[in-house]
């Protein structure tokens, strides 16, 4: 049976009608934008924690701002070094200087018989020109000194060195002669300070041979069968 045109047209008005409007998001206020913010950032938060809790440091247990602030490692402090480790340390900066301008340098050489005078660090030019210095790696150190003088004729220049702590100590109470030098050692530096020269003096000849015969000695890689069958004292 045909269908009225009338009432097609009704039925296509309630159809579309009978569709469901999508409705346009409705404009939210500050406030509420605001707490929503707020209630993201709480949330974020507490899953950065619950993901970085087991991480160790430096990672922070707090997160400001929505940040992962890594915590600044602490300085460790320097170790202080005992008196050995000074001593050391200043006869290898000095080792260091005058083995950059090419001298061959020894420590603990006897420049007398039977031991009795070691030169801390003992340093011969090749053209022959010698220069002792004696370690001071504190006050007592040097107070306890009482054959310094000896070197006097050993060398043509002779030396106390001192780290600077022990220098500050020391400078207003001593009186040194020209023919005594002081070089400064900085620990935290490689370099040294000649804070006061040596006067040079002229070293007998006979007492240069000798010394270099010493020192020739002292650096043989093959002083005995021992040695030989070692394959040297310095292997």
């Amino acid at each position: 049976m045909p269908t009225n045109s009338s009432d097609w047209l009704q039925d296509y008005e309630a159809a579309k009608t009978s569709k469901k409007k999508t409705k346009k998001p409705s404009k939210i206020s500050a406030e509420e934008a605001s707490a929503a913010k707020s209630r993201a950032a709480a949330y974020a938060k507490k899953l950065a924690k619950k993901v970085l809790k087991d991480l160790p440091p430096p990672w922070e247990d707090s997160f400001e701002e929505l940040e992962l602030t890594k915590k600044s490692p602490k300085k460790e402090k320097p170790e202080k070094m005992n008196r050995k480790a000074m001593a050391d340390d200043i006869k290898m900066k000095v080792a260091r200087y005058y083995a950059k301008k090419g001298w061959g340098v020894n420590f603990e050489l006897g420049v007398r018989k039977r031991g009795k005078l070691r030169a801390d660090v003992f340093a011969l030019a090749f053209k022959g020109y010698a220069v002792i210095v004696e370690v001071k790696s504190c006050v007592a150190d040097f107070m306890a000194d009482y054959k310094a003088k000896g070197y006097l004729d050993y060398c043509n220049q002779f030396y106390f060195a001192f780290n600077v702590q022990t220098w500050k100590k020391l400078k207003d109470k001593v009186d040194f002669p020209p023919s005594v030098g002081v070089i400064l050692i900085d620990h935290d530096k490689l370099s040294l300070k000649f804070e006061k020269k040596s006067k040079r003096r002229e070293l007998d000849k006979d007492v240069l041979l000798e010394l270099a015969l010493r020192a020739a000695y002292r650096g043989a890689e093959f002083r005995s069968l021992t040695d030989i069958k070692n394959g040297g004292r310095f292997k």
